[in-house]
């Protein structure tokens, strides 16, 4: 199927989820209602279609009530369920909602679409990523901890990461400081704050070990490549010593072996080691001064 003919096929999609006609199926909740259609649901939700092809009321009914769940919630929900993806603005009935910007979070005992959580923690992540301030972010925090359990753990783990992100900034704001504090309320997010923070002390703690052994080994790297550099002097006047030394014996053996070859000369050669700045060098007789190159 190419683009035009996928894109033709959502709009028909997301037609069908805003048209009541032929639906089977209604979603309750907060006292919203939506309608739907059991084959499009079912097919994206497996756990729905087992309710609904049990011996459940509302395989008998054809609504599924889903209380404590907003509707924006379920708008939001529904909309995946129709084409794959949810906006943050959502068309709902003629009610006055009280929205809440992080209201992302799916029914997960009825509805059970692993896809729809991930999607829902990526918007949650882009939203927060975009519109991050401090100031309010205690709502945030309220808003997601109230319309969610332990057990939705996407969105609380997208909150708790940010939280960490931010928490030079937050830590600077009283209300932030007050919630933490709190020893009634938002008990939840104190310990899922705790825990991450704990967790990256750790890691940043093996860091730091890690690093520090590295530098440990470094260290002692360094030192040995000292010690070799302290005594290259040393090798090196040793050396220089010897070759004087050298020099000397060579001298005293030519010049009891060898006459000097300049006929105006003919003394026994002692002779004198010359060098020039290029480090060329020859010798010369003592005596009367002739170069041997």
């Amino acid at each position: 199927m190419d683009t035009h003919h996928q894109d033709n096929f959502l709009q028909k999609m997301a037609a069908l989820r805003h048209d009541p006609k032929y639906s089977d199926l209604t979603f309750t909740g907060d006292g919203y209602e939506f309608k739907a259609h059991r084959a499009v649901a079912c097919s994206v939700a497996p756990e729905l279609a087992q309710r609904l092809d049990g011996e459940f009321q509302e395989a008998q009914t054809g609504v599924i009530h889903l209380e404590g769940f907003g509707g924006p919630t379920i708008a939001r929900m529904l909309d995946y369920v129709y084409t794959l993806t949810y906006g943050v603005e959502v068309d709902l009935p003629q009610k006055q909602p009280v929205d809440s910007p992080v209201e992302h979070e799916v029914p997960e005992s009825i509805m059970a679409i692993p896809m729809l959580r991930a999607l829902a923690v990526e918007n949650f992540n882009l939203a927060a990523k975009e519109g991050w301030q401090a100031d309010g972010f205690v709502d945030v925090v309220e808003a997601v901890y109230e319309s969610t359990t332990p057990a939705n753990t996407g969105i609380r783990e997208a909150l708790i990461a940010l939280t960490y992100e931010h928490i030079d900034e937050l830590l600077a704001d009283d209300s932030f400081l007050a919630t933490v504090r709190s020893k009634t309320n938002h008990s939840e997010f104190q310990a899922d704050l705790i825990c991450k923070l704990s967790g990256q002390i750790a890691i940043d703690g093996k860091h730091f070990v890690e690093r520090t052994e590295g530098l440990e080994q470094e260290l002692e790297s360094a030192k040995a490549e000292l010690k070799i550099a302290q005594a290259i002097p040393g090798r090196f006047a040793k050396r220089l010593e010897e070759s004087e030394s050298d020099v000397q014996e060579l001298q005293r053996l030519i010049g009891t072996l060898s006459p000097c070859g300049s006929h105006q000369c003919r003394q026994r050669f002692s002779f004198a080691l010359q060098r020039e700045e290029n480090g060329h060098c020859w010798v010369s007789c003592r005596n009367c001064g002739k170069r041997y190159d």
